[in-house]
Parts: C-alpha cells; structure tokens; sequence
C-alpha cells in the first residue's frame, strides 16, 4: 500500500456551503436512488469505500494528528475535555474501519424481509415488510470513526445520510468524507 496522504485545504479557505435545505434535498432525491439499489451493488459500494480507507488509511491519521495538535490548546484552556480530546485521538478505530465496512457488507439484506402477513379479510393480507426510512441525520463529537460506521449502516439499509460533525474533528472528517465522495462516484 503505497498511498500518499491527501492535500488538505486550510480549514479557513472553503467553497461556499450549500444550504441545509440543498443538503436535505439532495439527500431526499439520494435516499430513492438508493433505495432501489440492488443488494449485490450496495455490497460493492461498501467494499469499494473499505478498500479506499484502507488505501487512504495514512492521509485520515495524518489529518487526526493535525486535529489532535490543533486541539491540544482548547484542552489547556479548558475549552476542551480532555476525554473529548482523548477519543478525537484514538487511532485504532480510525484504523478498524475498513474492517467494519467489509463485516457490514457479509451482513444478510435487511430490505424486503417479510416481517408478519395477517389476512384482514377474504383476499385482504396485510404484510409488514422492512423497508428504507429515506434520509437519516446524525449529529457527533470527535468521532470521526463514525462517519464509516453510519454511513455503512445507512448504506446497507438503502438510506441516505446527512452526517454534522464536530469541528474539532473538521481535517479528519473532510478527509473521509472525500475518500467515500471519491469511491462512491
């Protein structure tokens, strides 16, 4: 694995954001596309995503350590808690993502399991089946591990997912948000 660690933009130089209404919609229109996303393509996506983060693997460490440098002030300050500081800083689960992402993939298909069938009336069945809930958000701190972790769940499940994390994370989360951006187009 010869893999050279991405370019980070300075955090202060970013495009224009779009809105949470864009960012909403443009989930909403993802969430149908993905929901009719055979089981076998959801399942290459992720083993795709995993082998990028694996690649990528020294750029999201690199760009950790620099959120941890960054961060270290805030904690001396105490701006910061040190236990937040602490599980910004825990490489090791950086590490194991690419591993969660394959484990997600071997897991059976959750969509269109047939859950209950009550016949209601004479040709009149009930079926209760699972299904995609559309667009899921999630709100974290200095767990940058989680954006794989969700995003593979939601992936799997057929959702899309608006993912806020916390900006003491900011490098390593833009890091692998790309990686995933990158692989999924």
């Amino acid at each position: 694995m010869s893999a050279q660690a991405p370019k980070l933009a300075p955090r202060t130089a970013r495009a224009a954001q779009p809105s949470v209404p864009e960012i909403a919609g443009r989930a909403r229109a993802a969430s149908r596309l993905l929901a009719k996303l055979p089981h076998e393509r959801r399942n290459a996506a992720l083993s795709a995503v995993a082998d990028a983060i694996e690649e990528g693997l020294p750029g999201i460490l690199a760009a950790n350590a620099e959120d941890c440098r960054a961060a270290a002030p805030l904690v001396s300050s105490g701006q910061m808690s040190a236990a937040m500081l602490a599980r910004l800083g825990d490489q090791s689960k950086l590490a194991k993502m690419p591993a969660y992402l394959r484990s997600v993939a071997r897991l059976p298909d959750p969509l269109g399991r047939r859950l209950m069938a009550m016949e209601l009336d004479d040709g009149l069945v009930l079926y209760k089946e699972t299904c995609p809930l559309g667009v899921v958000g999630i709100v974290f701190e200095a767990r940058p591990e989680v954006i794989s972790q969700v995003a593979a769940l939601t992936l799997k499940s057929g959702n899309a997912v608006i993912l806020k994390g916390g900006s003491e994370a900011a490098r390593t989360n833009d890091t692998i948000v790309s990686l995933w951006r990158e692989t999924l187009s």
